[in-house]
């Protein structure tokens, strides 16, 4: 259909059509010729650049596993260290409370003297 509206668009003659449809014909496979080689030299390219294409990827995933393994490492050192803070924390706390009874038998203890002797039970 496409070849009945070229061709009357074309105005060429009937005597003369073997010949357009000929030159069509060459012009068609020269066409496809040069579309063979274009896609033979990006496919050759292509597969020039896999194996460089391979190490960068290999190369990744080993940059990527060093990360993991750091991650890994910090996270650990950060738990270390939150487990270390814990630890103070509750030392701290234990002094805390070991210090207030303290200040409660001092502050008993300051108060003995006021005290008078009869009020002691002798043993």
């Amino acid at each position: 259909m496409w070849l009945n509206a070229r061709l009357a668009t074309s105005g060429v003659k009937l005597d003369k059509l073997d010949q357009h449809l000929s030159s069509l014909g060459m012009s068609c496979q020269l066409l496809c010729q040069d579309t063979s080689e274009a896609i033979e030299v990006a496919s050759n390219q292509l597969v020039a650049q896999l194996p460089s294409t391979g190490l960068d990827l290999e190369r990744m995933r080993a940059e990527a596993l060093r990360g993991k393994s750091r991650l890994g490492q910090m996270l650990e050192g950060l738990k270390d260290a939150d487990d270390r803070k814990r630890s103070g924390l509750q030392g701290l706390a234990e002094i805390d409370a070991v210090k207030t009874r303290v200040e409660v038998a001092c502050s008993a203890l300051r108060e003995v003297p006021h005290l008078p002797s009869e009020k002691w039970p002798l043993f």
